[in-house]
């Protein structure tokens, strides 16, 4: 089976945004995990969470499915995945 990092969160203070540091960071972790050998990033993002979203498919993500309730009733998930 294909090696993966499970990608839980990048969090950036509101104030910081448009700095690209979302992207450093996203570029400096596949690097590492390069170096480790892994194969893949997965990810879960809200379906209602437009700018993560919008960020993980210009970072070159893919929508994999949509997972009904993730986050409770209602709330569903794209869970998410990027070969690296």
């Amino acid at each position: 089976e294909e090696s993966m990092a499970h990608l839980l969160k990048i969090l950036v203070n509101p104030d910081q945004r448009r700095f690209r540091l979302a992207t450093k960071l996203s570029e400096k972790s596949e690097q590492l995990l390069t170096l480790l050998n892994i194969k893949k990033i997965v990810l879960d993002v809200a379906v209602g969470n437009n700018s993560a979203i919008s960020f993980y498919l210009n970072e070159n993500f893919e929508k994999i499915h949509m997972m009904n309730h993730f986050y409770g009733k209602g709330h569903h998930a794209w869970s998410m995945q990027k070969k690296i």
